[in-house]
């Protein structure tokens, strides 16, 4: 029965929620109803019940006295607790409209009164107070009314409408319940603009903050997706060694991922004195590339000022901006941001990208394309030095093919060659597999198989392969060979040095020095003399 005549509001949910906020609008509610109802309670007494004190029961007159001695100590002193309070002033209506019921019967104020006891009591207590106070009330008033007519209990007065008195007492109680009921609801009323007016606040504070938060994810989006972008890009400048392919490929695709209007690349030329184009986007690029577009070295353009202070440099609107070549191939560029491409401390190029919105780059955006710009710097000079390199190896394989021939050519006069032949001569016709030794590009020898079936591509790989390890061999031999000669020649001057040392006089220097040299060359004859040159043969000799 409750939950059918005393349903829940949604808003009471809401008020559990904050129980605190709820209590101190009863609170305020319960000083402004308990402050009205003191005024008109006085007054009501005065001109009521002390004007007509001979015709009021003195019971009556005690309760009414007692009434609004204690409302005016509820009233004044708001310290006392709130529950005490409150059901003080709902226990007043009560008694009030009981006595009136016991007085003058149900034709009089008592519904009044106790309809202004079920009011307040579900205003300071909610639904189930409002439901006691429902049900006490009405079962007060059926029992009351059960006894009066069983004349059990009889009422005190009548009411009669031509007692101007009991016409004031009336208007009296109805300005006091009035007053009971006006100023709660208006309170209330009040309250619920304040918090109106405070959920309104509250949800723009919340589409503002809504906004703030979709702004800040579209950002971070765009922020990720830039990294990704750039995360791409960075693998194709790592993947790629060639130099115009890597070049045309990064700003091609700068220009797809970044949505930008232009994208290109300059590099310094070997004077330093021009930045020439290496690659660019579109149609533009291409003519540019065909024409060798180039900018000199000098801070009249955005590349050039990059370039020589080895920063960054954005232009948001071009045409304001007063360091810019303007490109006639580029007629629709709105905004420009030029990047240098530095290694270590030497700039050798920069990077441009262009759009054809103003304002198209911020701070950010200098962050993330000096990467790029940075890594494609790197990627540009670790080409240029594995170039360097590949140079470098080539001409050192080169010098060291040279000298293998020339030491294979000091082992192997020319028309003499050391060959060994195993096996028969086969019949005519057979299968001749010829495998060349090789060493380091140089063709030293072949060996050379003859058999009356065609070699199979396995034996073929095999008799590479031992012909690469025999080749080797040889060399190893023939270093050996080398290394044990230079041994000998290396003791030999060692102990002819030092037999020419312990000679005393230049005789003996003279005579063990051809001696040892003879021996040590097995030379038939050798002599040594001195004799000293004329000024002309030593001038003839020194040119």
């Amino acid at each position: 029965m409750k939950r059918l005549f005393f349903p829940r509001p949604a808003a009471e949910e809401d008020v559990e929620l904050a129980p605190d906020a709820l209590q101190q609008l009863r609170g305020r509610i319960l000083n402004h109803v308990l402050l009205g109802v003191l005024i008109f309670g006085l007054l009501d007494y005065f001109l009521v019940v002390v004007r007509s004190f001979e015709r009021t029961p003195r019971s009556a007159f005690v309760i009414y006295t007692l009434a609004i001695v204690w409302l005016l100590v509820i009233t004044l002193v708001p310290r006392l607790p709130y529950r005490l309070r409150a059901l003080s002033l709902i226990g007043l209506a009560y008694v009030l409209g009981l006595t009136n019921y016991l007085q003058s019967g149900v034709t009089t104020d008592g519904a009044i009164f106790m309809l202004a006891f079920v009011f307040l009591a579900t205003l300071f207590f909610g639904g189930r107070g409002g439901a006691v106070a429902l049900g006490l009330g009405a079962a007060s008033a059926a029992t009351v009314g059960f006894l009066m007519s069983r004349h059990v209990l009889t009422p005190t007065e009548v009411f009669a409408s031509d007692d101007w008195s009991a016409w004031i007492n009336r208007s009296a109680v109805l300005a006091l319940v009035g007053v009971a009921v006006a100023l709660p609801l208006s309170v209330m009323i009040r309250g619920l603009q304040a918090a109106l007016q405070k959920a309104l606040t509250s949800a723009a504070r919340l589409e503002q903050d809504q906004a703030t938060l979709r702004y800040h994810a579209e950002e971070v989006e765009r922020r990720s997706t830039q990294i990704r972008n750039v995360a791409e890009i960075v693998r194709l400048i790592s993947g790629v060694r060639e130099t115009e392919s890597l070049l045309q490929q990064v700003v091609n695709l700068i220009q797809e991922r970044f949505q930008l209007y232009y994208a290109g690349v300059f590099l310094l030329d070997e004077s330093r004195r021009y930045a020439v184009l290496r690659a660019g986007t579109g149609e533009a690029g291409a003519a540019m590339l065909a024409a060798r577009h180039r900018l000199s070295l000098s801070e009249s353009s955005m590349v050039g000022w990059a370039i020589l202070n080895r920063k960054a440099r954005i232009a948001l609107d071009v045409g304001q901006e007063a360091v810019r070549f303007a490109n006639p191939y580029l007629p629709a560029t709105r905004s420009e941001l030029a990047l240098p491409l530095v290694v270590g401390e030497r700039a050798i190029g920069a990077l441009t990208i262009q759009s054809d919105q103003p304002e198209a780059f911020d701070e950010d955006d200098i962050t993330i394309m000096q990467n790029i710009a940075d890594t494609l710097a790197i990627a540009l000079e670790n080409a240029r030095l594995f170039a360097e390199l590949e140079a470098n190896l080539e001409e050192i394989r080169a010098l060291h093919g040279q000298y293998v021939a020339e030491a294979w050519s000091r082992r192997l006069p020319a028309g003499e060659a050391t060959e060994y032949t195993v096996g028969t001569s086969p019949p005519e016709g057979a299968a001749v597999l010829d495998v060349p030794l090789t060493l380091r590009d140089q063709i030293i020898g072949q060996i050379t198989l003859e058999g009356e079936s065609e070699w199979s591509p396995e034996e073929r790989s095999l008799i590479e392969a031992v012909a690469t390890q025999a080749a080797l061999a040889l060399e190893n031999a023939r270093l050996l060979e080398e290394s044990q000669q230079m041994a000998l020649h290396e003791r030999l001057t060692a102990e002819i040095t030092r037999k020419v040392w312990a000679s005393q006089n230049i005789e003996t220097i003279l005579q063990t020095a051809v001696r040892e040299l003879g021996r040590a060359l097995r030379a038939e004859e050798a002599s040594i003399h001195l004799e000293l040159a004329s000024p002309e043969e030593t001038a003839e000799g020194s040119v």
